[in-house]
């Protein structure tokens, strides 16, 4: 067992102020007048109360001097927050999360990896638990963007220690608050048997996993981080390309401007090479040179490229680092979007009496054609060229045959269902809350906006909130096959959203999603960690869709469409399936700066454990809140010795 503390200089310094004034106001005495007294034992009294206070004396034996300075010390010992490593784990139940996100496969010098490292740390803490006592046992769950549990509850070493090692490495970013919602019950269980449990999570840290603790009520559970990056650790180098995009041009859809953006998370300066690429051809090359990081975040460069491109294209960007060393993870190096073909949208606005400023909004985003007709005209065979309907306040027949927008009203999927505004509900409302990072809410600000007789959403599973309003659900996203239909709870003319800025632009956002099916404007990508829904792949005799890549990956074939489970790995993956064009190959990117920045993150005031060896790790434990409640007494005790001192 060891003790550091983590406010030493902040106790220095008050004990270079206390005790000194705590000795000296022994030393000094008051000025006391001659007095002619009738007895000889008060001139006793007199005198030696005369030498006690005596200026700079040899101080005198003195219980309360004693009380007094070990008050002080325990409150200056508090003040500099010690903490105790303990190499023990109590007996009881315990969780391993190891996080085997894209950032843990950061390589050192060696070669290895910071998951090979969570491993070890993982191993080592099994070794030390006493699971095989009574009482005792533990489970190990791995997390990146989900959990998934990789040995549940057991008193075996062996097989856990079996688990740790069968973590593999993938490419998704990081969400530690899945794991903990799937350790919650079991915590909820432990507290409820009287039993102590530990999380431990293993992990290359983050602002983001510490502050999802809080958001999950885990009963009493003490969770203890354990860092894979030791204590003594500098900052590693990273390249990443952190941002790729490319759009067509609404006046001339063959014209498109590419976007990219290089970020050095370092804490030097760095150089690479950047190159575009139409499929393997090299379009452009550039050589980049990134000063280092700073406290705000990582030098950025960014570049743009227009292009003559009127077909379908795979586009790449990618960079080669100048020094290897200056770059520890490889799977941001790399950026791909699948181009679709020139094309306009055509939009059909289904509403009774027409929507002047809702058939600006949709003019505004570019759209080759606009028709508006009343609900009859969704019979006709015209209907179907419309590339996305739009529903202002008329019920959708059924479910749309195309990718939908309905405004204050749901089409007919089970499950879903619009609760309209009824007397005694608030008159207006506000967004509590939104997906920012959606597509269609990219730019899209609900801070100021404000809705009468807004209702609320009953959502099927699988539905994707979008935004929510103290009653509920106000708007989602309902995918159908392959199609996506989103609804809203509210009737824009009864807000103030169409006289602001991000009317438009969710216009401009939503039409495109839904008619591309991708989240950038004529671009296809997935991003790890999410799932991929393909339309209309050919049924093979298997009835599987796969795509081969940097893994393999497989799929049942469900009427129109094909979900592809959560992505795992950066790259290009193929089909030979008789799918649309646009989706016989498949890009898939990291494009992600928290997991690009491989800088350690240690915070102080939460339990964190690290190791120097990446093998032994300690526990510690604050124990100011001892050391305050030892003053305590000790204030007690010396009140009742002065006062009994002092007694007449």
């Amino acid at each position: 067992m060891t003790m550091t503390l983590l406010a030493p200089l902040v106790a220095g310094l008050a004990a270079a102020v206390a005790l000194p004034t705590l000795l000296l106001l022994y030393f000094l005495k008051l000025r006391r007048q001659r007095r002619d007294v009738a007895s000889t034992l008060l001139w006793r009294k007199a005198v030696e109360d005369l030498q006690v206070n005596a200026p700079f004396q040899r101080l005198r034996g003195s219980w309360l001097l004693v009380l007094q300075l070990l008050l002080l010390l325990m409150l200056l010992g508090a003040l500099a927050r010690p903490v105790i490593n303990a190499e023990s784990i109590e007996t009881g139940r315990a969780v391993i999360l190891i996080d085997h996100s894209a950032s843990m496969n950061a390589e050192d010098e060696g070669g290895r990896t910071r998951l090979d490292r969570a491993r070890e740390l993982g191993s080592d803490l099994i070794d030390r638990l006493e699971v095989e006592n009574e009482g005792g046992r533990a489970m190990v769950v791995h997390y990146a963007s989900r959990a998934r549990v990789q040995q549940t509850m057991t008193g075996q070493k062996s097989l856990l220690r079996e688990a740790v090692g069968r973590v593999a490495p993938t490419d998704q970013p990081t969400d530690l608050a899945p794991a903990l919602r799937l350790v919650e019950p079991l915590a909820e269980q432990a507290l409820a048997s009287g039993t102590p449990m530990t999380v431990y999570v293993v992990t290359d840290g983050g602002s983001d996993q510490a502050q999802a603790v809080d958001r999950v009520d885990l009963h009493d559970a003490q969770v203890v981080f354990v860092s894979v990056d030791p204590e003594d650790a500098g900052v590693p180098g990273n390249l990443a390309v952190t941002a790729f995009s490319a759009r067509r041009d609404p006046e001339r859809p063959e014209r498109v401007a590419l976007f990219a953006e290089v970020s050095n998370f370092g804490d030097r300066p760095a150089s690479a090479t950047v190159r575009f690429l139409v499929g393997d051809q090299s379009r452009r090359t550039q050589v980049v040179s990134l000063g280092p990081a700073g406290e705000r975040g990582p030098s950025v460069e960014a570049m743009s490229l227009s292009l003559a491109l009127p077909d379908l294209a795979l586009l790449t960007v990618e960079l080669v680092p100048a020094d290897a060393g200056q770059d520890r993870l490889r799977a941001d190096n790399a950026a791909r979007l699948v181009l679709t073909a020139a094309r306009t949208t055509k939009v059909l606005l289904v509403s009774e009496s027409g929507n002047a400023l809702m058939e600006h909004a949709i003019r505004a985003s570019g759209v080759e054609r606009l028709v508006v007709e009343p609900p009859a005209y969704l019979s006709t065979d015209a209907a179907l060229e419309a590339d996305v309907w739009v529903f202002d306040r008329v019920d959708p027949p059924g479910v749309p045959a195309r990718p939908s927008l309905c405004f204050d009203v749901v089409p007919s999927v089970e499950g879903l269902e619009l609760v309209r505004w009824s007397e005694g509900d608030p008159a207006s409302t506000r967004p509590l809350d939104w997906q920012r990072g959606h597509p269609m809410l990219r730019h899209v600000a609900f801070e100021d906006l404000v809705i009468r007789e807004a209702g609320r959403l009953v959502l099927p599973q699988g539905a994707r909130v979008l935004a929510t309003s103290p009653a509920g659900p106000l708007m989602a996203e309902v995918r159908i096959g392959a199609r996506r239909h989103v609804v809203a709870a509210f009737d824009p003319l009864r807000t103030n959203w169409p006289v602001m800025v991000g009317f438009p632009v969710f216009f401009d956002n939503a039409l495109r999603y839904l008619v591309l099916g991708g989240e950038k404007q004529g671009t296809l990508a997935a991003a790890t960690g999410s799932s991929w829904a393909v339309p209309g792949p050919g049924v093979e005799a298997s009835g599987v869709l796969v795509y081969d890549g940097p893994e393999r990956i497989e799929t049942p074939v469900e009427g129109d469409a094909a979900i592809l489970p959560p992505l795992e790995r950066v790259g290009l993956y193929r089909t030979a399936s008789p799918v649309e064009p646009a989706y016989q190959a498949l890009a898939v990117n990291l494009l992600n700066p928290a997991e690009s920045d491989l800088r350690p993150y240690r915070d102080e005031a939460s339990v964190v454990a690290t190791s120097a060896s990446g093998r032994a790790v300690a526990v510690p434990r604050e124990v100011w809140s001892w050391l305050a409640v030892g003053a305590l007494v000790l204030l007690m005790l010396e009140w009742g010795l002065y006062a009994w001192r002092t007694r007449v």
